[in-house]
């Protein structure tokens, strides 16, 4: 959560909390006709800064969730699917190619991405592979 979630969601609550007393208040001392008028105008200025809210939350640029990928010599990193692949030193992947069509790669976007010297990192679909030192891939 973001720094200003929390405080946010607690605002948020107090407000509603406040909100739901003060229409009982309007239903109890005055009359439920008004009460209702009252919840019906409140309910309709909600119904607005939520299409408000959503509108902006699906225009905000995603800049700040751009993640941040650090492999460290003799590290690993596959950032979508691994299908049928043996991973480490001396593995062994035994067996016909697979004949399923490979998917396609989940990820997009941006990314920040820091590979020392003999770290690995794979983007998209890993698929009938062995990787890592004397590491093979055979037919059964």
């Amino acid at each position: 959560m973001t720094i200003w979630g929390r405080p946010a969601l607690w605002a948020l609550a107090v407000v509603a909390g406040a909100g739901a007393a003060a229409l009982t208040g309007v239903a109890v001392w005055v009359d439920l006709d008004t009460a209702d008028r009252v919840a019906s105008v409140c309910g309709a200025i909600l119904a607005l800064v939520g299409l408000v809210v959503s509108l902006a939350a699906l225009t905000c640029s995603a800049q700040g969730d751009t993640p941040d990928i650090s492999v460290g010599s003799g590290g690993l990193v596959i950032l979508d699917d691994v299908d049928r692949t043996a991973i480490g030193e001396g593995s062994e992947v035994v067996g016909s190619l697979s004949t399923a069509r490979p998917a396609t790669g989940r990820s997009t976007g941006r990314l920040k991405l820091r590979v020392s010297k003999g770290g690995k990192f794979f983007r998209g679909v890993v698929r009938d592979s062995a990787i890592g030192y004397n590491s093979k891939r055979r037919e059964s």
